[in-house]
């Protein structure tokens, strides 16, 4: 009974019938749709806006005591120069695997975490803004051939015995009562 339900009518016309989830485009892009109504080639006007003037050179001053070398005393290590160029490719490359990992696995890993956790607080929000705002839910009729048929019902239990309700009429023979959809 989840989800779509496909109905055989006596006549062996095929039909679905679901409760549909997707909002209605057309009423909500009459509410939202301004993007639509700008023409294509019509820009918006920044001139009005007060920005503040930003440097484009600049001096570079540092500060310090000038000079720059090695202060410190003693004898140079020669002996010393190879582990530390050996200690010093370790770390460059051990840097590189692991900007390479973070990169490649846990940077994708970590957004598509937060992808789910972002569509599952969406759609929850939605179910619970559709109940609580007493939305309809759209029961959907839909033959392999010939016009949808559609009707609103509040609450979604409603929908779900309209739901089976509509394959009920429909595998006794009945047309299902409704508007046509879309």
């Amino acid at each position: 009974m989840r989800g779509r339900r496909l109905v055989a009518a006596p006549d062996g016309m095929d039909w679905v019938v679901r409760v549909v989830w997707e909002p209605r485009w057309s009423a909500l892009s009459r509410r939202v749709g301004g993007w639509r109504r700008r023409k294509a080639g019509e820009r918006k006007d920044f001139s009005g806006l007060d920005l503040p003037d930003v440097p484009v050179g600049g001096s570079s001053h540092h500060g310090g005591s000038g000079g720059s070398g090695h202060h410190g005393g003693g004898g140079s290590s020669w002996g010393d120069l190879g582990d530390d160029l050996l200690i010093g490719v370790l770390v460059v490359v051990g840097m590189v695997v692991a900007g390479a990992l973070f990169w490649w696995l846990l940077l994708p890993l970590l957004l598509a975490v937060v992808d789910l956790a972002v569509v599952i607080l969406l759609l929850l929000a939605g179910v619970l803004a559709r109940v609580v705002l007493g939305r309809p839910w759209v029961i959907e009729a839909v033959p392999r051939r010939g016009p949808a048929r559609a009707t609103q019902v509040v609450g979604w239990r409603n929908a779900r015995r309209e739901q089976e309700r509509l394959a009920e009429q429909i595998a006794a023979g009945l047309e299902p009562v409704g508007r046509p959809a879309r």
